[in-house]
């Protein structure tokens, strides 16, 4: 009978044996290969997230290093964000497009607010304004711009700009659907808006929005050609898009000029005494979300000091935090696995080995040469072994994907609780845009990059931890364990080299 079909034979005959043996090496597999699966689900699960990470940038001031400046010197030292440089940056190989929008407000004595509840919506009327409402306008300079284009609004009725639009300075304009609601408003209605210059325009008394206090007003009647849905939590970001207006970028800089140009007339100022009137945003979007550590440290090169990069790379760093912490665990864990396997294995097949003493001496009585038992033990394993790695893969898939689960909720939790922890400052709880410099607090408002920002919630993080295995992880598994009983053997051959036949038989 040669070697091989003696090993299956005796496997076959001794099934107590054999199945202790197969179920030590089928709960090691499924301790690795469930470890094996955490650490591929968590490498995929990053490329998911950076994946879903918008590639937007923007060029702002750096606050922190303005401000202590200012401190210092009692300069605020940051140059101003020119057009050109933005053109600059815009001509570096990872970006795929340079644009702007701006900001601004304008009135209305024929349109109302959407007010939606428990929303801070700042309406004139919460003022004893009633014949008069602001605003808030946004003018972008292409027809996909950067809302349309990273899905925080969507389009329902109607189109968005064209490049005529543009080209012309056309009166047309985007609404949202509260707003078209609010104010019956349908694709083709037309609304009015009214630029005003008052004095007193920075307070919000009744009395100084009289119409006798309106030094100049300049309308233009505006037609809606699209009306779009938020796909955005504006609660949580604190930006009012529900009654944000849009428009081509130069019919709202013309508008905007206008209360500029008349404050100088009023309080006969030189040109260059007053700043615009605007807001302006610059956005930069790449070609890839990889790209974006490379091109900030290619931008920071170019940049002027005291202005600075701003990307939403950090929207995730709470759950990268809790998954490279995972991953340790799992490393830790896996030698742990690999150390305690050895050890545990090598007492199982001794002791079976200690068990077969008197039929390895009659083999070694006979003649046999130690080299064909040794072969018939490593098939007689290696057989176990390749039975109990196919049913772990089965089994550490259940185990992993239920084990991981409950660590990626739990570890991100712990990390979240931290997180908050660590941005508390004398007892009060900091923003995300809040600053701590030389003891004080500084209060950053709502950013329009925030409105980019990806929201994960737990349920779509885990619909992103995949623990399946492909090809290359099942090798890789298989490998480990197939080493680690291996490494398990070395002292049962060693055992059996050095017995004896007559001392065994005797």
């Amino acid at each position: 009978m040669s070697v091989f079909n003696r090993a299956v034979t005796y496997v076959k005959r001794n099934v107590v044996q054999s199945v202790i043996l197969f179920m030590t090496i089928f709960l090691l597999g499924i301790a690795v290969a469930g470890v094996v699966s955490i650490d591929r689900a968590i490498a995929q699960t990053e490329e998911n997230l950076w994946r879903q990470l918008p590639t937007i940038v923007t060029i702002t001031e750096d606050f922190v290093e303005n401000e202590l400046y200012w401190q210092e010197h009692g300069i605020w030292p940051a140059p101003p964000i020119t057009q050109e440089l933005i053109e600059m940056l815009g001509t570096l190989p990872y970006v795929q497009t340079a644009h702007r929008s701006v900001q601004g407000t304008l009135h209305s004595r024929n349109l109302e607010l959407a007010i939606v509840a428990d929303r801070d919506i700042i309406s004139l009327r919460d003022f004893g304004v009633t014949h008069i409402e602001q605003f808030p306008i946004t003018g972008v300079s292409q027809p996909l711009f950067s809302e349309l284009n990273n899905e925080v609004i969507q389009i329902i009725q109607g189109n968005t700009f064209n490049e005529t639009h543009f080209i012309n300075s056309s009166l047309v304009a985007l609404v949202s659907t509260e707003f078209a609601n609010e104010n019956s408003l349908i694709i083709g209605s037309t609304i009015e808006l009214e630029s005003v210059f008052l004095p007193y325009a920075l307070a919000t008394e009744s009395e100084n929005f009289a119409d006798e206090n309106i030094v100049a007003s300049f309308n233009q009647e505006l037609e809606i050609i699209g009306i779009f849905d938020s796909l955005v939590d504006e609660d949580a970001i604190g930006i009012d898009l529900t009654n944000r207006i849009y428009l081509p970028d130069i019919v709202l800089e013309t508008m905007m000029n206008f209360q500029r140009e008349a404050m100088i007339a009023y309080f006969d100022l030189e040109p260059d005494e007053l700043g615009l009137f605007l807001n302006v945003e610059n956005f930069l979007e790449l070609t890839n979300p990889h790209y974006l550590p490379i091109f900030r440290e290619a931008a920071l090169e170019i940049l002027p000091e005291f202005l600075t990069v701003r990307d939403l790379s950090d929207s995730f760093d709470d759950v990268a935090i809790a998954m490279n912490n995972i991953r340790f665990a799992s490393e830790m864990i896996l030698l742990l696995i690999i150390s305690a396997g050895v050890f545990i294995l090598s007492l199982v097949i001794i002791l079976l080995v200690r068990t077969r003493k008197h039929e390895i001496g009659i083999y070694l009585a006979l003649g046999e040469k130690k080299q064909k038992i040794l072969s018939q033990l490593l098939i007689e394993i290696m057989f176990l072994t390749s039975v109990a790695v196919m049913f772990s893969i089965l089994g550490s898939f259940l185990l992993a994907n239920r084990l991981s689960n409950w660590l990626l909720i739990n570890e991100i939790n712990t990390v979240e609780i931290s997180e908050q922890s660590s941005r508390m400052f004398n007892g009060l709880q900091l923003g995300p845009n809040d600053f701590v410099i030389n003891g004080a607090i500084y209060s950053g408002g709502p950013q329009e990059l925030d409105l980019f920002r990806p929201a994960i919630t737990p349920e779509a993080l885990l619909a992103l931890f995949d623990t399946s295995l492909n090809s290359h992880e099942i090798f890789l598994f298989s490998v480990i364990v197939i080493l680690t009983v291996l490494s398990a053997t070395t002292v049962p051959i060693i055992y059996i080299v050095s017995l004896a036949p007559k001392k065994i038989l005797l």
